[in-house]
């Protein structure tokens, strides 16, 4: 089977009678069919009804349904970082486990067919949040089986072992996952709001571009921060129809480091389903999720991170103000070209390739066009990891937004890129009053033979001649 064949294939949850598995441990109360299996939401049901007294019961329910889900059992040891992180919980075994096994058990009413449409373009997925709850706690839970485009990287498991090759950033994603779990209202509750059925939204927009040489060039504003953090996900901060471009892989989701795109995902629960249904992305292909909502504050990247937790609602209190009280913004998933430095044996700087600039300008005008933005925030995407150079980056964010008609775009920049900074805004100054076309054209009379960092000085020294 094609992947695009697999693509259409509904994504089946753990409810659905067509998701069956061995009863390895007589569990189910349910006839084995002629192959020997059993549904295995009738292994998940008695599971989650189980009298837990102890983490202990907890840890095990995890691990029954992942050994019943992979026919192995998990290494010892595997859950040693979850359980350390649950023991500094004070409530979790009296409070939060008894409402996480009712929400987990209701995910039948909220999907009654027991699936969910893998993502296609221009129809997007709407859901009311206690849909989304239910589908975080059965990520935690590890009860979700692999999506038809990835092996690994689809539940919560990744960060409950103690071989982690970043333990500061596990622990931050799963703190941030028990700031969720804990803030969430009664499963009652949930329900009773459950027809809000676009309260988080996971959109694919796919789009192609016809250059339009004449369009004038939008406002492009630098602005230094002391460090990168992650309050451009807070609706309050991005501003109305505004968005946050994520650097993205093609692969969108969590992870186990700490770049920008594990970041926002991982201090973001509403968001981590979408590894669940989203296909991966295309040349042509965007992600859009809108809604979803941070519960902490980051700031650093990969080694130098810290955090803060954000004031969330308490589920407690009406659904209303835990629902409206904590607002999610617009994160725009844009893969970049994974140049990493390559060069080609003519020397040339893969950035100044024709067909890498053509890939990533529609890229970005894909993603920019995807909603009617006010403003894009971004950092310098397709730099860093994606070994991208930030002049030629920058340029070809200019004439998406442009081309797009966003009006504003707002580039943040942390002291390491300062000096890159400076020359920006020089050419940003200088060129404010060509077109997209006089832009382009100057891009590609860049002399291939130029290095990463040099391309903003011959920008700006041409357009002074």
């Amino acid at each position: 089977m094609s992947l695009l064949q697999s693509s259409l294939i509904p994504y089946l949850l753990p409810s659905s009678p067509r998701y069956r598995c061995l009863d390895r441990f007589s569990i189910s109360s349910e006839e084995e069919d002629d192959e020997g299996l059993v549904s295995f939401w009738s292994i998940v049901e008695p599971l989650l009804h189980r009298e837990t007294s102890s983490l202990d019961h907890v840890i095990d329910n995890i691990d029954t349904i992942i050994t019943t889900r992979l026919g192995s059992c998990p290494e010892l040891g595997s859950f040693s970082t979850l359980r350390d992180l649950l023991s500094s919980r004070v409530n979790f075994l009296t409070e939060t486990w008894p409402k996480l096994a009712t929400v987990a058990l209701d995910l039948p009413k909220y999907f009654p067919n027991g699936e969910l449409p893998v993502l296609t373009p221009e129809k997007s997925l709407g859901l009311s949040r206690g849909a989304v709850a239910c589908l975080v706690v059965h990520q935690f839970l590890c009860t979700m089986n692999a999506p038809f485009n990835r092996e690994s990287y689809y539940d919560f498991s990744i960060w409950y072992g103690p071989e982690q090759p970043h333990p500061k950033a596990a622990e931050m994603y799963l703190t941030a996952l028990c700031h969720y779990l804990e803030s969430l209202p009664s499963s009652s509750n949930l329900l009773e709001n459950s027809l809000l059925l676009e309260e988080v939204t996971y959109k694919l927009h796919q789009g192609h571009l016809d250059f339009n040489e004449t369009k004038s060039l939008t406002n492009f504003d630098v602005q230094f921060v002391q460090e990168y953090d992650s309050s451009t996900l807070r609706q309050d901060v991005q501003g109305p129809n505004s968005a946050v471009v994520i650097s993205a892989n093609k692969l969108v989701g969590f992870g186990k480091s700490a770049t920008q795109e594990e970041i926002y995902v991982g201090v973001t629960p509403e968001s981590c389903p979408a590894v669940l249904f989203t296909p991966t992305l295309t040349d042509d292909t965007v992600l859009v999720i809108s809604g979803a909502r941070s519960t902490l504050h980051v700031m650093g990247q990969r080694r130098n991170i810290s955090w803060t937790r954000l004031p969330i609602p308490d589920g407690q209190k009406s659904y209303s103000e835990w629902a409206s009280g904590w607002k999610g913004g617009t994160m725009l998933f844009m893969d970049a070209l994974e140049l990493d430095m390559a060069i080609d044996t003519s020397g040339d700087l893969a950035d100044l390739k024709p067909h890498n600039l053509e890939r990533d300008l529609r890229k970005a005008f894909v993603g920019f066009s995807s909603l009617s933005f006010r403003t894009i925030l971004t950092g310098p995407w397709g730099c860093g990891a994606f070994g991208g150079d930030p002049a030629v980056k920058a340029t070809i964010l200019w004439m998406a937004a442009s081309l797009a008609g966003v009006p504003t775009l707002k580039i943040l920049l942390d002291p390491s890129h300062c000096e890159i900074g400076e020359k920006l805004q020089s050419f940003i100054q200088a060129a404010r009053a060509m077109t997209t076309g006089q832009l382009k054209a100057l891009l590609n009379h860049v002399p291939r033979s130029r290095r990463k960092g040099e391309i903003l000085d011959w920008l700006i020294d041409q357009i002074g001649k």
